[in-house]
């Protein structure tokens, strides 16, 4: 590669000449050769005796000196000034000429000045010495210039002599603090970009933070950015420092020819501490001890404001560092430039590679410099490829324009697979994945094994073996590396990938292992798997609280695994194990309202009501317009919480949004029914039932029991009001919602019991049962609805035994009444055991009665009532009345009940919480 010296001492040989030329010319302009002539404004003269004083060592400066001597002292803003003051009126013929060249010359000074004051060269630097060079030597120049021309000649020819020339000590211009910052290894092609890069550097070198570490990939530019940042800060007149000190920590460099080992190269943090202390000026350096070092250097610290800059800390331990960095006082601080963060002490600055921009300027700067003329035929699409195979690193870019400058074949250079593209890659990571921890290697692989990027909650479900904890330290250490770009995905949080140049180096030098590698490719297909299955019931059951709405978002998506495997444990009453799962699933998404929901529907089946109704309500604020939240919600305080206003307002609010949901209308009604407000509970249902047959079978079953429900409750509400022709046109249409299912075949247990407490209120009242024509339908449709089950039979002897004694019914309807409760198959005879029921049930003059008592015990589906004449009755939690609930009953709370007979005997039916 180029040397950064050769270029600046380029630099200087072209304006050396230039001067030189132009100090003949100024001379011979004048017209005369004495020495006291008056060449030189009075400005300039006082610089140029300053300078002479510096060369020449003395001790005062002299003005006894004629102004030609000062000529070697003037530099290209003083020959400007003494072209335009002094030279252009004396020739006329090419006054506009000497001024346009002399405000060329004022242009340069930067540059000028670069070069002789030892401050980071420019990209345009030596081009712009080049062209302006070639201004001055072209045929119609007014003037010769033979020096510059001479000097060109030899460049083209003999551009090595450059090596042999040497800046005078005498231009170099004192900085504003000490420093022994070396010279950019930029200077060759000049610092390109990062403009915001340098920006935020020097802010962080200006701020109270004792500790700035820049950090990033080998090659990325790092010790550039650093060393540009600190000759900006170094001119500033608002220097924060006294004293900057520079040591570096490098060890190898990359050539065309491989990775090269330095000689001399600091290895120690003893090492490292002793330069820190030689360049402070401590006397003794042969101290034994770390900790001695450290003790002189913070003394240092406290006395002066010290900026330490220790560049490829990565190249040793830092651990031994800890305590000097503690010690870092106010005023003073340490940069540091590494592949690796340090930890807790640090203002991390991560550094990418650069720009597409930047990264073309740079390759045909560096390809114009060594004379490449294959790679500057290039249009800047192509370099562009190239840039982007080499990672837009600044190090590879060079690497690879010196390479081809050596002959090297450019497709060979950027093969992936080739040893030599692979040797440049292993430089840019050595020492740094020796340095990452089994779990940072872990996580790694598993974004290489993904082969995507993935978000925390997806690296969390595939490396189930961190903590939450473990993973995210790690992930934040790859970030702040550099090795793991980190980018926001909407509402999502982050999601993270191995860069380019990572996942490069992995392929080659660290793949991930086998049995790794489908581990992680098995748990992805688990995912998917599960995902889609989740999808596809979702959308066949939109308001079945027992599946998971997976969501738009990959994080939500995610936490659906987790969900579905809370599911599965509810459904076994596993509730611990249930919320396990659930608490990782919020702890991925917190936001997610699907979460809370299914957190609520977890507490409500544990019965653990006040925790259910404030997931719910979470679920609901997070995300208002989720259906299936308000749904769920409306459900539970519907039926667990008894609060039927609030529940009627959360089916509303989902109208809004999905006004012809058959669930949420079924809900409404439902609701409605229990409140009493039956006429709209039944617009509800008679809107809804032509639609039923459309709909699954579980939701069909559920309309038909809540329909006939309604129309079986207002009628018993118009029985009160002695509205007996009103409530038997209810009753009947209660029955035939039933029988109408029936003939869809869409029976259960339940309907048949809906229809036993149907026929309960029709037979309930004298004026009910002298309608004759009302009796035969109901019990001709209850004939009908029995002949078509397939669920069982009408549970009469549990729902209406009372029916037996019923006076007001003529015997062959009770005897068609009882039945209805025999054998499905009606090819089947009644069996011996069920001929003795009907005898007991007839023969018994109990069965039927009314009896108050309070409630003993009470088990999970059943339990136990006493009277006062210390009688027990077994009751089950279905033989309950429809406006009890059996959430609702409490040890030695007051009941009445109705005695009848199961199959182990008498027992109490009809138990009501209600008082007679």
């Amino acid at each position: 590669m180029s040397s950064p010296m050769a270029i600046r001492n380029t630099c200087f040989a072209i304006i050396s000449s230039i001067e030189d030329d132009f100090r003949t010319l100024i001379i011979a302009i004048s017209g005369t050769d004495s020495k006291e002539a008056e060449l030189l404004p009075s400005d300039v003269k006082d610089n140029a005796l300053k300078r002479r004083a510096s060369d020449l060592r003395m001790d005062s400066i002299s003005s006894n000196v004629s102004e030609q001597d000062l000529l070697p002292y003037i530099d290209f803003a003083d020959i400007a000034k003494i072209l335009e003051s002094k030279i252009a009126s004396k020739v006329e013929a090419h006054k506009e000429w000497i001024i346009k060249i002399a405000k060329h010359l004022l242009t340069l000074t930067g540059t000028r000045n670069r070069v002789c004051h030892t401050r980071p060269l420019e990209a345009e630097d030596l081009p712009s010495l080049i062209d302006f060079a070639k201004i001055l030597t072209i045929q119609t120049a007014p003037f010769s210039f033979n020096i510059v021309s001479q000097t060109v000649d030899r460049l083209n020819k003999e551009p090595g002599f450059v090596l042999t020339l040497q800046i005078p000590q005498f231009w170099s211009e004192k900085s504003k603090v000490h420093h022994n910052l070396p010279i950019p290894e930029f200077d060759d092609t000049g610092f390109l970009g990062r403009q915001a890069d340098r920006l935020h550097v020097i802010k962080l070198l200006k701020s109270h933070y004792p500790v700035v570490t820049i950090v990033g990939e080998g090659g990325v530019g790092k010790t550039a950015l650093a060393l540009r940042c600190l000759y900006d800060l170094a001119d500033d007149p608002s220097m924060p420092y006294d004293a900057i000190v520079w040591v570096s920590l490098k060890t190898t460099a990359l050539t065309q020819a491989g990775v090269k080992q330095l000689t001399g190269t600091i290895t120690s943090t003893l090492g490292l501490l002793s330069a820190v202390a030689k360049e402070l000026g401590v006397a003794d350096l042969n101290k034994k001890e770390e900790t001695d070092y450290i003790d002189e250097i913070a003394e240092y610290f406290d006395l002066y404001r010290i900026l330490v800059v220790i560049d490829n800390l990565e190249t040793i331990s830092a651990g031994p560092l800890r305590e000097l960095l503690l010690r870092v006082p106010q005023g003073s601080k340490i940069l540091i430039t590494s592949r690796v963060g340090i930890g807790e002490f640090e203002a991390r600055y991560p550094l990418q590679g650069l720009d597409e921009k930047t990264s073309i300027s740079l390759f045909r700067a560096f390809a114009k410099l060594l004379g490449v003329t294959s790679l500057l035929r290039l249009d800047d699409g192509n370099i562009k490829g190239f840039c982007k195979r080499l990672f837009f690193s600044p190090l590879l870019i060079k690497w690879f324009v010196a390479s081809v400058s050596r002959g090297a074949e450019p497709s060979s250079l950027t093969n992936r697979d080739g040893d030599t593209f692979s040797s440049a890659i292993s430089f840019c990571f050595q020492n740094l994945f020796e340095k990452l921890g089994v779990q940072d290697r872990e996580v790694i692989s598993c974004l290489a094994s993904a082969r995507r990027p993935l978000t925390s909650a997806e690296m969390h479900f595939l490396m189930q073996d961190l903590t939450t904890h473990e993973l995210e330290v790690a992930l934040t250490a790859l970030h702040n590396s550099s090795i793991v770009i980190r980018n926001k995905q909407g509402n999502e949080g982050f999601e993270y990938a191995l860069s380019e140049s990572t996942s490069a180096f992995v392929s080659a030098h660290a793949p991930p292992p086998r049995d790794f590698f489908q581990r992680i490719q098995n748990r992805l297909k688990e995912l998917r798997t599960t995902l889609s299955q989740e999808a596809l019931l979702g959308s066949r059951y939109d308001y079945d609280p027992f599946f998971v709405r997976t969501g738009n978002g990959r994080d939500e998506r995610i936490c659906a695994t987790y969900l579905r495997r809370a599911l599965d444990h509810l459904k076994k009453s596993e509730f611990s194990n249930a919320r396990t799962q659930i608490e990782e699933a919020k702890r991925l998404t917190s936001h997610s309202a699907e979460v809370w929901r299914i957190s609520a529907l977890v507490e409500e089946h544990a019965k653990e009501n006040y925790r259910a109704a404030e997931d719910y309500a979470h679920a609901v604020e997070l995300e208002p317009n989720s259906s299936i939240s308000r749904y769920c919600y409306g459900m539970f305080l519907m039926i667990d919480i008894d609060d039927l206003e609030e529940a009627l307002n959360q089916f509303e609010a989902i109208e809004k949004i999905d006004k012809d949901a058959s669930p949420v209308l079924t809900a409404k009604a439902m609701a409605l029914n229990r409140m009493g407000r039956f006429e709209e509970s039944a617009q509800i249902h008679e809107r809804l039932l032509p639609t039923l047959k459309l709909r699954e079978r579980r939701w069909r079953l559920t309309g038909a029991d809540q329909a006939a429900d309604c129309y079986r409750r207002w009628g018993r509400r118009y029985i009160d009001y002695k509205e007996y022709d009103s409530a038997s046109n209810k009753l009947k249409r209660a029955i035939s919602i039933l029988l109408d299912s029936a003939e869809r075949k869409d029976l259960d247990f339940k309907l048949l019991q809906k229809t036993a407490k149907v026929l309960s209120e029709s037979f309930s009242r004298r004026e009910l049962t002298s309608n004759t024509v009302f009796i035969e339908y109901m019990i001709a449709t209850a004939e009908r609805i029995h002949d078509l089950s397939t669920a069982g039979s009408i549970p009469i002897k549990t729902e209406m035994p009372w029916i037996i004694t019923n006076q007001d019914l003529r015997q062959d309807y009770r005897d068609r009444i009882l039945l209805l409760d025999r054998p499905i198959d009606p090819s089947q005879s009644i069996t011996q055991a069920q001929s003795l029921q009907l005898h007991q049930i007839q023969n018994n003059e109990a069965i039927g009665t009314r009896k108050n008592g309070k409630i003993h015990n009470l088990q999970k589906r059943f339990g136990f009532i006493i009277c006062k004449d210390d009688s027990r009755w077994f009751f089950h939690r279905d033989f309950l009345t429809s406006d009890t609930h059996w959430d609702k009953l409490e040890t030695g709370m007051g009941v009445t009940f109705t005695i009848g007979l199961n199959s182990e005997g008498e027992c109490a039916i009809e138990v009501s919480n209600k008082s007679i």
